[in-house]
C-alpha cells in the first residue's frame, strides 16, 4: 500500500486482513524515525479503520493457547 491512510477510503466490507496489515506496515515503516507519539497516533488512526472482525480474529489467533 502506497499510503496506509488510503484504508480510510476503502469501504469497510472490502477491507481485508491483508489490506489492514499492509496499511499498518506502511504506518510503522514511514514513521520509524519520527517522534514516537506521532507514530502511535498514525498507527491508532489506521487501526481504527480495521473491521472489528479482523481485530477479534487477530486477537484470538495471537492468544489461542490462552483459550485452550
Amino acid at each position: 500500500m502506497e499510503n496506509g491512510l488510503f484504508i480510510e477510503d476503502i469501504p469497510e466490507e472490502l477491507r481485508t486482513e491483508k489490506i489492514c496489515i499492509n496499511a499498518l506496515q506502511w504506518g510503522l515503516k514511514i514513521y520509524k524515525t519520527t517522534d514516537c507519539k506521532v507514530r502511535s497516533e498514525m498507527c491508532f488512526r489506521i487501526m481504527s479503520c480495521f473491521p472489528k472482525e479482523i481485530i477479534l480474529i487477530g486477537f484470538v489467533r495471537g492468544h489461542l493457547s490462552d483459550f485452550a
